[in-house]
């Protein structure tokens, strides 16, 4: 199944209950960016960061007790915002190289 389709809450309520692993969500997430690969959405890519985050958010959610609402849910933000130690383009080419 494809995990995308589903709404942001209800991918973080499946995660909750176990139903869907943080793991399984980022594979589907990074597959898709795979896929859909010329559609060129991601200047910059940071899978091996999110795959990490991943295990991390499954591993918490084994451990059971309270979640922050989305957690375990795969997000993309966008290059406009600054990144800590990812490159950050702003799109513009003075930018190119820019790792706050």
């Amino acid at each position: 199944m494809d995990w995308m389709d589903h709404s942001a809450r209800e991918l973080a309520s499946l995660i909750r209950r176990k139903q869907v692993s943080p793991v399984e969500a980022v594979q589907a997430a990074l597959d898709r960016i795979v896929a859909r690969h010329e559609l060129n959405t991601f200047i910059t890519g940071t899978a091996e960061q999110a795959m990490e985050a991943a295990r991390q958010a499954e591993a918490e959610v084994l451990a059971g007790g309270t979640l922050p609402p989305l957690h375990g849910v795969p997000y993309s933000a966008k290059d406009l915002l600054l990144t800590a130690g990812v490159r950050t383009t702003m799109s513009s080419a003075i930018y190119e190289s820019f790792v706050p």
